[in-house]
């Protein structure tokens, strides 16, 4: 995904991080979902040991009191001391007079808050090690991912239905991102509810919105919401259409091949608490194997040729055992999600103890 957004060859990909090479300037914040921080590599060293405070000294402000964090992403190596890294390089610091405050963690990464409210990234900088095997890529960080923008978005909008369940906006610019959708696109959501796929395209810079759901609540809260965005990320170009049609019955709202994309989370299936009875489980995948075939069967139909669906397909994971929906794609073609030469695809987004996995899938019309 990254790979083919940028166009530019990839030096490494360790699974936890991923070094490209690029010329383009790129808006971190606004242009990535999935990605938790961005950085620029500034050196390299064959091992921990010979990693020094010169590497960093360019980056750091002489006159002023640095705030400096380390954070080592690896794959099978042993983790070093970074505590202890820490302290010794901060003595390197103060014999170049260069004023440093370590700022630390339990974890053997930073997270983006941590990085963002020590302020790592205007007074100082977070280190980063990146362990690929045969030597160390060493990188500062530039951006990391807008956490409060995030919750902004989620729980500052008008239009909330916390009952319904809400897809999060992170997931939500995944999926347009992986889409590949040009900006001018006719974008659909079938499965609208509050609208956040719908507010996501809008702050993505996509111009030509569409939404359905069977509820009219849902519609209600979209139209506050898309109105709620124009307003505080300034999006007056916005055009959009928010109609209640149940998808069972969309082909007779939506013009037949009009639709360049559909990016969408249907419906996923009750709550569960995991006690479950089998035949209860076995009830609820029915019912999704049955509306997802139908929605495959009337998007098929308003879909343009060569149309790109993302759509999140939903498994139940209850005392260790898997269920899964059993639908007809109706015509469509599964896509393989490739990065850096590898097959990843479908994209799993759970958190632990989840008993309803989304798994993220791609489609196409022939």
């Amino acid at each position: 995904m990254l790979q083919n957004r940028l166009d530019n060859p990839v030096i490494t990909d360790h699974g936890s991080f991923l070094i490209f090479e690029t010329d383009q300037e790129i808006n971190f914040w606004n242009e990535f979902g999935g990605s938790i921080k961005f950085g620029q590599i500034i050196g390299e060293v064959k091992d921990i040991s010979a990693l020094s405070a010169n590497i960093f000294i360019p980056h750091l402000d002489k006159e002023k009191k640095n705030f400096f964090g380390i954070s080592f992403y690896r794959t099978v190596s042993k983790r070093p001391d970074i505590f202890k890294l820490g302290m010794t390089l901060k003595r390197d610091f103060e014999k170049s007079d260069i004023k440093i405050r370590l700022v630390t963690s339990k974890e053997e990464t930073l997270s983006s808050v941590v990085v963002k409210t020590n302020k790592l990234l205007t007074r100082g900088l977070e280190a980063v090690i990146l362990d690929a095997g045969e030597k160390l890529f060493i990188g500062k960080t530039l951006a990391v991912q807008e956490f409060s923008d995030y919750e902004f978005r989620d729980y500052g909008r008008p239009g909330r239905d916390t009952l319904s369940g809400m897809i999060p906006p992170k997931l939500a610019k995944m999926m347009l991102n992986i889409s590949g959708a040009q900006k001018d696109a006719i974008i659909l959501d079938p499965f609208c509810g509050s609208g956040t796929i719908i507010t996501e395209a809008a702050i993505l810079g996509y111009k030509n919105l569409t939404g359905t759901d069977i509820s009219e609540k849902a519609i209600e809260d979209t139209n506050k919401n898309i109105e709620w965005v124009k307003n505080e990320y300034r999006r007056p170009e916005t055009v959009y259409k928010i109609q209640q049609t149940d998808v069972h019955n969309i082909s007779k709202a939506i013009a037949p091949n009009s639709v360049d994309a559909i990016i969408t989370e249907p419906y996923l299936g009750p709550p569960l608490h995991g006690n479950e009875r089998e035949d209860t489980i076995q009830k609820n995948i029915t019912e999704l194997s049955e509306l997802y075939s139908a929605a495959f069967s009337e998007l098929y139909k308003v879909a343009k040729k060569s149309a790109i669906m993302v759509i999140i397909i939903p498994f139940v994971n209850i005392r260790e055992q898997k269920y899964y929906i059993k639908f007809e794609p109706r015509g469509w073609q599964e896509e393989k999600i490739i990065l850096t030469g590898k097959e990843i695809s479908p994209l799993v987004w759970s958190r632990p103890d989840q008993k309803v996995i989304r798994e993220i899938r791609i489609y196409k019309k022939p």
